[in-house]
């Protein structure tokens, strides 16, 4: 896929959402890694379904990361840059669509009126999650990734 063909995926897939997602991505990639020796700068590059309705993005800077998410104590060393980049970006979905719902509920107690795309926000960011993590299993089950590193890793 071309840089330009790879612009509109990632905008057919994610619309507006997509630079901060992008950002999240990239974020969560690098608190990640275990070492500060490797490195996710450089190139990734962007999968997307065959509908374009989701993709993940993956770094392009080595083929295998060493990982540890803090969070629930996983730990690969070797991690594919495959089932890296689809699990960080099931991940930075996730934490996107629970920050938004948090801002949102945040608001509405402090007596704002959030505005009516506001209100859908949380929601489309997790039905994307849902679309993503579904799309990512049938890509493990045609075994084309790894189930239990990217499970071991978002859950």
């Amino acid at each position: 896929m071309d840089s330009d063909d790879m612009l509109q995926a990632i905008h057919t897939a994610y619309g507006l959402d997509c630079t901060r997602l992008e950002a999240a991505v990239y974020g969560y990639a690098a608190h990640s890694l275990t070492s500060t020796s490797q490195s996710t700068n450089g190139l990734w590059s962007f999968v997307s379904s065959p509908d374009r309705s989701v993709g993940f993005w993956y770094p392009m800077s080595a083929q295998a990361f060493n990982v540890l998410v803090t969070s629930n104590g996983y730990k690969r060393n070797g991690m594919c840059a495959a089932d890296f980049g689809a699990a960080v970006t099931l991940t930075a979905l996730n934490h996107l669509a629970w920050f938004t719902n948090d801002r949102l509920q945040e608001r509405v107690e402090r007596g704002e009126e959030p505005d009516p795309e506001e209100l859908t926000e949380p929601g489309r960011l997790s039905d994307q999650y849902h679309r993503l993590r579904a799309w990512v299993l049938e890509l493990a089950e045609a075994g084309h990734l790894s189930p239990d590193d990217i499970a071991g890793f978002i859950d």
